[in-house]
Parts: structure tokens; sequence; C-alpha cells
């Protein structure tokens, strides 16, 4: 627990709790007669500003204090009176003082944790989405190069696909700071479908499913840009397959790929990602290697939980 002054300051607390007890004690001496609810406030202070080894004496001799003062001129009453009441106001005010410490401290605390989920979820958009543009980029420009000299429209084509997907990206790009941006899972398959395309990747894309609650489309596009990202980087495909279809109250997306390459694992960031935002619906996510060339990546999810 903090203490009430700051440590440039700590010098001045026991002069201070010395003065109100003076102030608080003094009448006793003058005029026969103490203060009770004062009393209570010196020991309230006294549990708030000494140290652990010492404040329990100071409220127990404050407290005894107060009743000796008020048996000096009183009964027994209003001595019992006294060292209930200073005992009380000191408890009731040491508890105000902890209460209110209690939340400053979770404040402080539940603030840093929103800062930390938001810097979380701005990291995992500007991977999520720039990985897939900025794969698409490289895709496309390398078949631009390809193409610049021996069939310079088609190049040309490529170009302004190029700027289209930059475009998009920077799209993308402006609706994080709105923090939801709903996808497509139709869109994100015919952009997958034309991305492997341009890769030189056989692709095969089928969708038999119903319709989807946003939340779960949008998790399925996401997760499908991120698989076909990493087929692009992490492998040397020459085939890929997309499936996602109904199954028993649960919508499942699967993704097969060759070619994987030595040390291609991928259990960096993006998968991390995909994971925790299919497990945010109660689904759950697998990727892992089929023998010694195949890739699978599946997803599950209920329908019933969304």
């Amino acid at each position: 627990m903090q203490p009430l002054f700051s440590r440039r300051s700590a010098r001045l607390r026991l002069p201070a709790l010395a003065l109100q007890a003076a102030l608080v004690f003094l009448p006793a001496l003058l005029i026969g007669h103490v203060w009770v609810a004062a009393g209570g406030i010196l020991a309230g202070n006294g549990l708030r500003t000494l140290s652990d080894r010492t404040r329990w004496l100071a409220f127990g001799a404050t407290v005894l204090t107060a009743g000796a003062a008020q048996a000096w001129r009183g009964g027994l009453a209003t001595t019992a009176f006294a060292v209930v009441s200073t005992a009380t106001t000191g408890l009731v005010l040491h508890g105000f003082a902890r209460m209110t410490a209690a939340r400053a401290t979770g404040r402080g605390e539940h603030t840093r944790a929103a800062v930390a989920a938001e810097r979380l979820r701005v990291s995992r958009d500007l991977h999520d989405l720039l990985g897939y543009g900025l794969s698409a980029i490289q895709v496309k420009s390398e078949l631009a190069h390809k193409l610049v000299l021996k069939d310079p429209e088609g190049a040309q084509g490529e170009l302004a696909e190029i700027l289209a997907i930059v475009g998009c990206t920077l799209a993308d790009v402006r609706t994080i700071a709105r923090g939801y941006q709903p996808l497509s899972l139709a869109e994100a398959s015919d952009s997958a479908k034309a991305l492997l395309a341009a890769a030189e990747i056989e692709a095969v894309v089928r969708l038999d499913h119903g319709p989807l609650p946003e939340p779960v489309e949008t998790v399925l596009a996401a997760v499908l840009r991120e698989g076909i990202t990493n087929v692009l980087r992490h492998s040397k495909a020459g085939n890929c397959r997309v499936a996602v279809c109904d199954r028993a109250r649960h919508v499942e997306l699967d993704i097969w790929n060759d070619g994987v390459v030595e040390g291609g694992g991928r259990a960096g960031s993006g998968v991390g990602n995909m994971a925790g935002r299919v497990e945010h619906l109660g689904g759950r996510l697998r990727a892992a290697q089929l023998g010694a060339d195949w890739f699978h990546l599946h997803v599950s999810v209920p329908l019933d939980l969304v």
C-alpha cells in the first residue's frame, strides 16, 4: 500500500501526525474535553501513513489515549464510547483509503490491459492484411517481369492488377483504425484462385456451404488469405486444394498444398493469429505436414455458438 505522502515528503509524516495528535488531545488538558471524531481521524491517518511494523501499535495507542482522555473527565459509558468510536472511525477511514487505492490500481491495470490488447489487435491486423497484399504484389510483379519482353500487353495487365491490389491493401490498412473489417469468403476464394494461377500453382477451390454468420465468414476468409500467403511464402507448391463445407452444424475449411520445403513449417505469428481468432468463436485450427511433401491446414468452427 502506498503511503499518503510521496517519498520526497516522507520526512513530514511523523511531524504531521504529531501535530494532529496535539490538536486532538491538547483540548483534553485545556478544557477537559476530547473531540471523539478527531481521534478516529488520527487513528486512520496513522494506519495509512506509518509502516507495517508501527501502524497498528500507533492505532492501539491512539484508541487507548482517546479512551483515557475521556475517562479522566467522564464515566465508563463515555470512555467506552470514545474507545469504540475512535477505533471504528479509524478503521472505516483506513478501509476507504484501501478501497480508493485498489480502485485506482484496478483502473490502471484495466487501462494497461486495454492498451496491450489494442496493440496486439493492430499488430495482428497489420500482419493479416499486409501479408496477403504484399504476397499478391510480389507474385504479380514476378509475373509482369517475365511478360515484359515476350508479352508487353500481358505485363501491362499484370501491372494494372498490381495497382488495384495496392489500392485495396491501402484501404484495408485504413480499416484497422475502426477495429473490425468484415471479409467475404467468396471474394477471398476468387482472389486466392487468381493469385495461385499467377504463381503457376494448379488450384482447385470448392465452396459448399450455406449462409454463414458474419463473424464466422470473416474469420474463415482471413484464415484462407493467411493460408494462401503461407503457400506462396513457405513452399514450392505446384498444387493447392481449398474446400469449405458444412458438417453437422460446423463449417470446415481445409487447405492442402504440396511442395513442402525443409524448415517450411508454419508456426509463426500468422498461424497463431488465426488460431486465436478461430478459438474465440469456439473453433479449432490444426496445421500439420502430411507425409514428405504435403501440408494441411484445417479449421472447424461451430455454427451453434455464434
